[in-house]
């Protein structure tokens, strides 16, 4: 049970990380004025 419960807090950290990481770089791009490079990934 606990087990479980940890490989699901570990997944959800993952996802996290996965959705932040992007967003972060892209506010920085865009604060650096180069957003075109970003745009065709969106």
């Amino acid at each position: 049970m606990a087990e479980e419960s940890q490989r699901k807090v570990e997944e959800l950290f993952a996802d996290v990380q996965v959705l932040e990481i992007p967003s972060a770089e892209t506010l920085l791009s865009k604060t650096a004025g180069s957003s075109d490079t970003y745009s065709e990934e969106d």
